[in-house]
């Protein structure tokens, strides 16, 4: 109960200016002038619903554990290697779904990828989150809303102080937790080393954002370091070079594949309940996006799906991520039921049974 901010149903696509005057201090809620579905959640009680799912659907947990190494015979992935405190152990399966983030198991597979991005994109970014607790955000927006230009100075003030990050307060499910999201530029998602950078340098810049928040910043006079987040925020890293590389052709042309398995919303510009000239390009997501170029036995399922670095920046977002895990399992299901490898599973079967499970696949014409 009170773990999640989210519009009611009848308040998705309105502009009605009391609406939107609720929902405008919400990350990612107004776009547009009007309001879209966006959901803030609690992380700690997120953490326990998806245990609860997890144990609910009879998955077998290995917990403290990290996945190492892909087990192969020739170019079929038999299953994955695993380290703990238990040792070194493997669990093997019919289909592999690497769902990593980064790639990590595709990697050591001999999958083909890349890992460029732009500077300036927010995948090349690396950050560490925290959370400040006994804050009264509403008197914190009313006085950054109300003294624009003192608060940008106090900002540029900050910003020299933590020697040129720059941290964002946002709200959080709760009125008195705000959480602090950054970016540091020029570090990789994949070298150990600047992971460990990341951490120590933000642990230290959120005590200096602390101590000049709660000195100078209305609203965080009693406020307190709450938590920092359990790992760190990694945006972007390896991206597949699969049977298919979605492309910003793709999203430019608005094309519809033929076996498009998920259909995304940007995160940009303005809902898609808005007339089309104001409507935000939707990406349709081929099933060849998540099926590596020559490797058997594999679906990526996460931000390292098959993708250029464009569109990578643009639909590697979590709920994206969401429907990647959905049509991937779906299609191991499938393959596993009838005996075949994921790369001849028949795309219209799979859609079918996306759409039987509640997925939303608009303007795909399925068979």
């Amino acid at each position: 109960v009170g773990g999640v901010l989210v519009p009611e149903k009848d308040e998705l696509g309105s502009s009605d200016p009391a609406v939107v005057e609720r929902w405008r201090r919400v990350l990612f809620v107004v776009v547009g002038g009007r309001v879209r579905l966006t959901a803030t959640v609690d992380p700690e009680l997120l953490k326990c619903v998806l245990n609860d799912m997890v144990v609910e659907a009879g998955v077998k947990l290995y917990l403290h554990s990290w996945g190492t190494r892909a087990i192969l015979a020739g170019r079929e992935v038999k299953g994955v290697i695993f380290e703990s405190k238990s040792g070194r152990q493997a669990v093997l399966g019919k289909v592999v779904i690497d769902g990593t983030g980064d790639g990590d198991i595709m990697a050591s597979a001999g999958v083909e990828f890349e890992d460029a991005f732009e500077p300036s994109m927010r995948a090349a970014n690396l950050a560490l989150v925290w959370r400040f607790g006994n804050v009264d955000f509403n008197r914190f927006c009313e006085y950054k809303e109300t003294h624009r230009s003192r608060y940008a100075e106090q900002m540029s003030a900050l910003t020299k102080l933590t020697g040129g990050i720059h941290v964002i307060p946002i709200a959080s499910s709760r009125a008195d937790v705000v959480w602090f999201n950054n970016r540091i530029p020029g570090l990789s998602a994949t070298n150990v080393e600047h992971l460990t950078e990341v951490e120590v340098k933000m642990r230290q810049v959120m005590r200096v954002t602390y101590d000049f928040f709660k000195k100078n910043i209305p609203g965080f006079e009693g406020s307190f370091i709450m938590d920092t987040a359990s790992q760190i925020g990694t945006r972007g890293g390896r991206r597949m070079i699969g049977a298919y590389v979605y492309n910003q052709d793709d999203l430019r042309r608005g094309v519809v594949h033929e076996d498009t398995i998920a259909v995304l919303p940007s995160t940009k510009g303005a809902p898609d309940s808005g007339p089309p000239s104001e409507q935000s390009p939707r990406a349709y997501i081929p099933y060849r996006s998540l099926l590596p170029r020559s490797v058997e036995g594999l679906l990526v399922a996460c931000r390292a799906f098959s993708s250029d670095m464009i569109t990578n920046d643009a639909f590697n977002w979590i709920p994206h991520c969401i429907a990647f895990g959905e049509a991937a399992g779906t299609a191991a299901a499938l393959a596993v039921k009838g005996g075949i490898p994921p790369r001849k599973v028949d795309h219209r079967l799979l859609q079918r049974q996306l759409l039987s499970q509640g997925a939303l696949l608009p303007g795909v014409k399925v068979a």
